[in-house]
């Protein structure tokens, strides 16, 4: 039965596209007889539809950039199956439309987050981590939420720390009106104390970028990645993702350790990772989280 909300609706306008183009994907007609609405758990209308056994996960992205932004997706989601060998969803196809694109993706089945399903997490993180590059950066840009990232690559970490995730944000806040030219001088004081607080030098790894937990699938086959935001990065700026929104049991960060070290400083330092996080809710009209990044800068200046 067809059980919709404001995400499936807006799907189900273009049925038939996406029901065309499953269909060439299995080689065999394929009709949508069932509909899970996931508005509330993506940026974007979205919705598990399901015909006989076999389903895809289905999501809608408006605007002239939506088609690049799947686009880059698609690439992310393939970089870290192919470099690191973690598991990411089965693209079906990307679908143009008016005003738009369509990205569908084999569907996945989720279970309980156990015990062994975070330390899985925590072991998959380290396994992507492994996975080393020659720079800081990625060949291709790619999206966090809406907002494209620069991934033109350079040789220090914290330089493209400062100039790919927080000057832009920092410049967009500004010239939005949501961030007062005060505010961004006392951010922009973060520059020049980078080499002080960031910590030891790291290799260039690959990194998922936006790896907080509901990113991170607990299926039957693993953990599944999902939405990236991909390059080669600190992979400390994973770990101090994964529980930005809610608390992760301490299993993840040990079953990681079983694999690659966590500097013990980590955890001091993580609140400075999450200064991008901050910035984008500027840039996302979600209201400035002061507090938050005044904490930062009382820690780090």
């Amino acid at each position: 039965m067809l059980s919709l909300g404001n995400a499936g609706r807006e799907l189900l306008d273009h049925r038939d596209e996406i029901e065309a183009s499953v269909s060439v994907y299995l080689g065999h007609e394929w009709y949508i007889s069932e509909i899970q609405d996931l508005a509330e758990k993506s940026s974007h209308p979205s919705a598990v539809l399901s015909g006989g056994d076999f389903g895809v996960f289905a999501k809608l992205g408006r605007g002239r950039y939506a088609a690049e932004q799947f686009r880059c997706e698609t690439v992310g989601l393939s970089a870290m199956s192919a470099m690191a060998g973690v598991l990411t969803p089965t693209v079906v196809d990307c679908l143009s439309i008016p005003n738009g694109a369509l990205l569908v993706l084999k569907a996945v089945r989720i279970i309980e987050r156990t015990k062994t399903a975070w330390e899985e997490a925590g072991r998959s993180l380290a396994r992507l981590h492994s996975a080393k590059g020659p720079r800081f950066g990625f060949d291709e840009d790619s999206y966090w939420g809406d907002f494209r990232q620069n991934n033109r690559p350079l040789d220090s970490w914290n330089a493209f720390f400062w100039e790919r995730w927080i000057e832009p944000r920092i410049a967009y806040g500004l010239d939005k009106g949501h961030l007062t030219v005060d505010f961004a001088r006392e951010v922009e004081r973060l520059a020049r104390r980078l080499d002080t607080v960031c910590g030891p030098c790291v290799e260039p790894s690959l990194v998922h970028g936006d790896a907080h937990q509901n990113n991170i699938l607990s299926t039957p086959e693993g953990p599944v990645f999902v939405d990236p935001n991909v390059h080669f990065g600190h992979p400390e700026l994973d770990l101090a993702f994964v529980d930005y929104f809610q608390p992760v049991p301490e299993v993840l960060f040990s079953a990681y350790a079983e694999m690659l070290p966590i500097d013990e400083d980590f955890f001091d330092r993580r609140e400075l990772w999450r200064m991008p996080f901050y910035l984008a809710m500027v840039e996302g009209h979600e209201g400035i989280p002061q507090d938050q990044m005044r904490a930062v800068l009382d820690r780090f200046l």
